[in-house]
Formats: structure tokens, C-alpha cells, sequence
């Protein structure tokens, strides 16, 4: 009876220990699952980076040659600075010319 008792112990230990383990390899590969990118997702923010840095050298070009920084994105394209507003969702501040 004792080494039943001590047997089933035993194994109800090692199912504690076991779950918890599952549980962390889990959580692990969820994190992992979670960091990794698509090639997709990676082209889409290189492409949103040229954007970015696209848009923010059309406004320092604006500010240096017209002395003020546009009211609006918009303001570039009509006076040639740019061709078109990249898609994405701009924020511009005109009190510092930066783009987001």
C-alpha cells in the first residue's frame, strides 16, 4: 500500500512538473511566433521608411527654399516638391516640420 501511495506521488509530481513545462514551451513559442516577420511585413515597413524619409526631405527642401515649413503635406504636392502623399497614415506638425 505504501509503495502504491508513494508510486502515485510520484507520478502525479512528475505531471505537475511536466504541464508546467508545456506551459513555458508555450508561452515561448507564442513569444517567438509573435517577433517573427513575414517577408510581407518587412517589405511593407521599408516601404513605409523610404516614405517616411521621402516626405521628410520634400519638407526640409520646402522650409530651406521657401523659408517656412508647408501648412500641409498636401502643399508640397502642389507646388512640385513631391509627386503624390505616400499611402499610410501621415502625421505632420508644422510647428517643427516633422513627419509620423
Amino acid at each position: 500500500m505504501k509503495k502504491l501511495i508513494l508510486i502515485l506521488i510520484v507520478v502525479l509530481v512528475g505531471l505537475y512538473f511536466a504541464t508546467d513545462y508545456f506551459k513555458k514551451q508555450s508561452k515561448i513559442s507564442q513569444k517567438i511566433t509573435q517577433t517573427i516577420k513575414t517577408p510581407t511585413d518587412k517589405a511593407s515597413e521599408i516601404v513605409r521608411t523610404e516614405n517616411l524619409r521621402i516626405l521628410e526631405n520634400a519638407v526640409k527642401r520646402y522650409k530651406y527654399e521657401k523659408g517656412k515649413f508647408p501648412e500641409t503635406l498636401d502643399e508640397m504636392v502642389s507646388s512640385g516638391y513631391i509627386d503624390r502623399i505616400p499611402e499610410g497614415n501621415w502625421e505632420y506638425d508644422i510647428t517643427t516640420g516633422e513627419v509620423r
